[in-house]
């Protein structure tokens, strides 16, 4: 149990040591909701493209909690999907957030929920700004 324990601190310590100096504030307005997070990345491979770990929060507005990875998608290029829960919701529902990437003010979003983990119903889209 005590070797598990200083694995998973051991882990704990590499993950922050490789953790962005200074998170990137992205503000979206879905259905009239003004939310702006903080996204954290926790790793970084040099291309950023597939080998990145991302966290996102708003612990204001929104309550959004998430995490994610960036990647590139068929027909849309390179992208932060980010999924979590927002109390606006309910935390039952699931929050699927696509940005294009880099983060850059003027970048599209797209923000889809799933009730039920397998029908996404779309909320809303447009462009993002960067604090």
């Amino acid at each position: 149990m005590k070797k598990i324990l200083g694995v998973a601190a051991a882990a704990l310590l590499l993950s922050a040591g490789v953790a962005s100096a200074k998170p990137t504030d992205v503000t979206i307005s879905v259905s009239g909701v003004s939310c702006t997070f903080s996204i954290n990345k926790l790793g970084d491979s040099g291309n950023d493209i597939g080998k990145v770990l991302l966290t996102a929060n708003d612990p204001n507005t929104c309550q959004f909690v998430g995490a994610g990875d960036i990647g590139k998608v068929k027909g849309l290029g390179p992208i932060a999907t980010i999924v979590g829960t927002s109390s606006l919701l309910g935390n039952s529902d699931k929050i699927l957030t696509l940005l294009d990437y880099p983060f850059v003010t003027g970048g599209q979003y797209r923000v889809y929920y799933t009730s039920d983990g397998k029908t996404l119903t779309f909320i809303g889209s447009g462009s993002y700004t960067v604090k």
